[in-house]
């Protein structure tokens, strides 16, 4: 019922009769009127106007949407999408909230209109440096430049741009990237496209190249009806998967999809506007029992056991014939949590689902890459939009292993889901679970912020050298985006804080209209009420932050390729066999975040680019192969200190590598050293970090940095994110409160001198203190300061 009684508030704030809409909507073309002659004026005193004209953009557009929005044919459209996504109790609220969609829109849109005058009255030219241009043609080092070397934010929408485009002025707005579509489920028997589907594609690529766009191809993975009668079972097997509607094993499969691509490239080749291909939507593979992929399993273990009798010692099973055997099953596939069989089978399983996974996104790049026309790098770049919170979550990631798939990625992809903390409903249920985590407290902070940060740290720390793409940021739960609006300081938190932790790119969930009304030419129909597409402010303040990225971009850019000076150690098969071990890692990552200085993740074998001092932590891990033991007791002896373990209490420091990948246990004499290393149990995020901060390893790399943030007096600013470098000689620093309540840090620079001064390079604000610089945060607040001691 909370639900219900939560959109009876916003239903009777918003209801209004047709001439209360006039009149509100034209309050806002009186104050856009009065931003525009403002503008003008400012741009002719020589201060660049950039934000001002995103936002003369976004409020043009959402008033002609709020005024389309309350015609009949709309209202109709919007309805039906409501009653989509609510049970049938709350049903009888659709009608409701499609008649005060066109209130809501017209209020945010002169939320926006009246604060982006009150910023232009204080702005000045130290706040508003000028922004280079825009459009990203080259990777350079981990980021993505411009024509003339600068570091560019490239910030965009995934539009599913089937013969529209993005509904804002590239120009005007900074919107750099798009997304187009197509399926080889639109193929003929014959294996060619319907000559509309083509048109609309390149109707797009024409647009976006007009508007100095660069648009993505995301490969919609499906297979066309016809193809079930000839490859049996290819759409309609046993399998279970999402993102991929189709058996990957199944032989029509790479057929279909060959023939989907060679058809797509002889139509429009490498079009300038192509930026690269997406692979796939959020893929994963649960389970598959078709007679292909059972097939492909049962050899698979035929060589690696030679036959049953051997398996069976392993597996402590008795089956009569490898062909018996079906995979094991995990009936709650968001829990995933190991239900039957040996660990040693699930380990398996495991290990062969990755492998297949991983063929075939191998043969679907090559694939890519292999037609024979004039091509150019950027238009052959993949990615694979890969769901970021597979990383930390259950047991096994379904076939998706990023140290695998990372090769194959021209630019790191993932899709990122991060909601503020009050939207979170009664239950304090984050949108990505980590309610398992013993010393995460959700509700100290502003959002559920763990594993997104988590996953850009993994990210980066995979291949520094390739750009972080935040394919389809969710900045909001699904139904916040249809109830209610988004405040625009948590949307600039949100850019931001993928922009600590390294994001290159950051392309928003947005669902436009097409055109006017009434016209549903795509899938979605002529508006998705679940996204940035109804909520001009958090459109703006999106906007708005990713050009205030860009032109600080090699600041910013400098902040995140910063080296990581302190490890965790991500085992897979610690995540596939010991959920425990996953919360650990991600408790580590949280008490570690604090301390001032980067933090990522090394893989077992991926040792190569840990430095002397660097610290290495084993949080929680149990399940390693043998060289990995070897290599950390090896680093105990070169480099003592430098290697920490931590847990949670009840499972002790005896837990750490315990057992080898297959689960068999690990002699206890073999990892009597870790007795000997500093242990940090894992009881609360302000004590762990305090016990990490005080190691003389950890502590020497804290005061080596630039600058650091403390509490107070001293010790870590535990909940408050700092990150210093010095650019051209001077001492940059990023701090994003994490915290839901205000809060006070002080930044001590590298000669142990507190700062005495600060300017906010998005803001001019000047901060000044005689006796050592006291920041003052606001929940969720965002600093790029430049300082001075």
């Amino acid at each position: 019922m909370a639900v219900l009684e939560a959109m009876a508030v916003i239903l009777a704030l918003t209801s209004v009769s047709s001439d209360e809409l006039s009149q509100l909507l034209a309050a806002c073309e009186a104050e856009r009127a009065q931003l525009l002659s403002e503008t003008a004026s400012a741009e002719v005193r020589g201060l660049p106007v950039y934000l001002e004209r995103t936002t003369l953009e976004v409020s043009r557009y959402f008033l002609e949407v709020a005024q389309s929005d309350n015609s009949t044919a709309a209202q109709i459209v919007i309805q039906q999408h409501y009653e989509q996504f609510y049970t049938p109790a709350e049903r009888t609220l659709a009608d409701a909230l499609a008649r005060t969609l066109p209130v809501r829109e017209a209020n945010s849109t002169l939320q926006v209109l009246r604060m982006a005058r009150q910023a232009l009255a204080g702005a000045s030219r130290a706040s508003r440096p000028v922004l280079p241009p825009r459009n990203p043609t080259t990777i350079c080092d981990g980021y993505f430049c411009n024509n003339e070397g600068a570091v560019v934010f490239a910030g965009g929408f995934n539009v599913w741009a089937d013969g529209g485009s993005a509904p804002f002025n590239a120009v005007e707005t900074g919107v750099t990237v798009t997304t187009a579509g197509f399926s080889a489920a639109f193929l003929f028997e014959n294996l060619t496209f319907p000559q509309v589907l083509l048109d609309r594609v390149a109707t797009t690529l024409q647009q976006a190249a007009a508007a100095n766009q660069t648009v993505h191809i995301l490969m919609g993975q499906a297979m066309p009806a016809w193809a079930e009668a000839k490859w049996p079972g290819i759409n309609s097997g046993n399998f279970s998967s999402h993102g991929f509607s189709y058996d990957i094993d199944n032989p029509g499969a790479t057929i279909v999809t060959a023939a989907a691509i060679t058809a797509f490239m002889d139509a429009h080749g490498c079009h300038p506007a192509i930026g690269g291909w997406i692979l796939a939507n959020e893929p994963d593979f649960r389970q598959s029992y078709t007679p292909s992929t059972l097939a492909k399993y049962h050899t698979w273990l035929k060589d690696k056991y030679g036959g049953v009798h051997s398996l069976n010692i392993a597996w402590k099973t008795d089956y009569a014939s490898i062909g018996d055997i079906l995979p094991p099953s995990t009936p709650d596939w968001r829990i995933r949590r190991l239900v039957g069989g040996d660990a040693s089978q699930w380990w398996d399983w495991n290990t062969f689902n990755n492998l297949r996974v991983t063929q075939y996104f191998e043969w679907l790049a090559a694939e890519l890459r292999s037609w024979p026309g004039p091509t150019t790098p950027r238009c052959l770049a993949t990615t694979i939009k890969i769901q970021n919170g597979n990383e930390f979550q259950g047991l096994g990631g379904f076939g998706i292993n990023r140290t695998s798939l990372i090769p194959l990625q021209t630019i790191n992809g993932n899709d990122a889901g991060m909601a503020p903390r009050t939207a979170l409903g009664q239950n304090n249920r984050p949108y990505l679970p980590n309610h398992d985590i013993a010393t995460y407290n959700l509700s100290s902070y502003y959002s559920d912020w763990l594993s997104y940060s988590a996953g850009y740290a993994l990210q980066r720390s995979l291949d520094p050298s390739k750009p972080v793409y935040n394919t389809e940021s969710h900045y909001q739960s699904t139904l916040a985006w249809r109830t209610e609006g988004t405040d625009p300081n948590y949307i600039d938190f949100a850019v931001w804080l993928g922009l600590f932790h390294g994001e290159a790119m950051d392309v928003a969930w947005y669902f436009p209209r097409r055109g006017l009304w009434p016209e549903s030419a795509n899938q979605f129909g002529p508006s998705f009420p679940g996204s940035f597409g109804t909520d001009p402010a958090a459109t703006d303040a999106y906007l708005r932050s990713n050009l205030i990225a860009s032109a600080h971009g090699d600041v910013v850019a400098t902040l995140g390729r910063l080296p990581t000076r302190i490890w965790l150690l991500r085992s897979w098969s610690s995540f596939a066999l010991n959920r425990n071990s996953t919360a650990a890692l991600l408790g580590t990552f949280e008490s570690a975040s604090f301390l001032g200085v980067p933090v990522g993740f090394c893989m077992e074998g991926q040792f190569a680019d840990i430095r002397e001092h660097d610290v290495v932590v084993i949080p929680g891990t149990t399940h390693v192969r043998d060289n990995t033991v070897a290599w950390l007791q090896s680093r105990t002896k070169s480099s003592p200190g430098t290697v920490v373990a931590t847990f949670f209490p009840e499972d002790g420091v005896s837990s750490l590598l315990q057992s080898e990948p297959s689960g068999t246990p690990r002699s206890s004499v073999d990892i009597a050293w870790l007795q000997s290393v500093p242990h940090v149990p894992l009881t609360s995020v302000q004590t762990a970090a305090q016990t990490l901060a005080g190691l003389p390893a950890i502590a020497s790399t804290v005061q080596a940095a630039p600058g650091h943030c403390v509490a107070g007096t001293q010790g870590p600013s535990v909940g408050v994110l700092c990150k210093f470098v010095v650019v051209r000689g001077s001492i940059i620093g990023l701090v994003i409160n994490l915290l839901e309540s205000a809060t006070a840090v002080s930044v001590v620079l590298s000669n142990s001198t507190r700062a005495t001064s600060a300017r906010d390079l998005r803001t001019g604000a000047l901060f000044v203190h005689e006796a050592g610089m006291l920041l003052q945060l606001k929940p969720g607040e965002v600093k790029l300061l430049s300082l001075q001691a």
